[in-house]
């Protein structure tokens, strides 16, 4: 499968803990036998992080040639009249995302089932902070009656600091040795540290423009790499690890 891979970061990472022999059925179960799972997964994702490299690029998101598209529109001066000035701008070539690596694993809470032995953690992966880059390419018109000036306008946006969490509930099958029965990622978190954007081209008459277009390009970055990461990331994912359920540890 194309990402096969992904099932190693994922699932693999608890084979580690398969020196808990057995897992005991006391209820509550003791939290030395779930921070041992927990440890193990830990340690076993530092090992497939440089796997997170083929998966993005393998899903086309870096680089990625098409991002998103927007547009604003403010008052400008060409000397004979104010008229309405529009901009519609393009975001391309998104780069930085294949540096995704996960920085570690956290115990959430767990809920345990001791008759129908069944044991449900929830835990979350963070991963570390990343910096990405973005292209604009874009025009800009102003409308005065027969008069239509207008420019090209270009730049960059420097996304610096974008965190990610990602809260996944696992299922496990304790009564026969221990087997992953469900793994279902919860929740995406995400999350910004600073967004930098250089434009160009604007000149005289549409420079009082660049403020309205710059806000404009912020907030269409942050929706559109939060429903990145939730629509196209998290979909792969999930994908690839039910294809390898139910999954036996030991």
């Amino acid at each position: 499968m194309k990402f096969s891979v992904l099932a190693t970061v994922f699932l693999s990472t608890f084979a580690a803990a398969s020196y808990i022999t057995p897992l005991s059925k006391r209820d509550p179960l003791p939290y030395e036998d779930i921070q041992l799972i927990v440890d193990g997964a830990n340690e076993m994702i530092q090992k497939y992080d440089q796997d997170m490299v083929k998966i993005i690029t393998d899903a086309k998101l870096d680089p990625k040639e098409t991002l998103a598209q927007g547009s604003t529109s403010g008052q400008v001066n060409i000397g004979i009249c104010k008229a309405r000035g529009e901009v519609g701008y393009y975001l391309t070539n998104l780069v930085g995302l294949k540096k995704l690596n996960i920085k570690n694993v956290e115990y959430v809470s767990n809920d345990f089932n001791a008759d129908a032995g069944l044991l449900t953690l929830v835990i979350k992966a963070g991963i570390n902070p990343i910096d990405l880059s973005v292209d604009v390419l874009g025009h800009a018109i102003g409308h005065c009656g027969f008069l239509h000036p207008h420019v090209d306008i270009s730049g960059n946006v420097d996304v610096n600091g974008m965190k990610i969490d990602i809260l996944t509930s696992i299922v496990l099958d304790i009564n026969n040795g221990v087997t992953v029965t469900a793994a279902e990622i919860a929740a995406v978190a995400v999350d910004f540290t600073r967004i930098d954007i250089d434009l160009d081209g604007f000149g005289i008459i549409f420079n009082p423009l660049l403020d309205i277009v710059t806000d404009s390009i912020r907030g269409r970055i942050k929706a559109k790499l939060i429903s990145l990461v939730d629509d196209e990331i998290k979909p792969v994912l999930q994908k690839v690890v039910n294809s390898k359920l139910p999954f036996k540890l030991f």
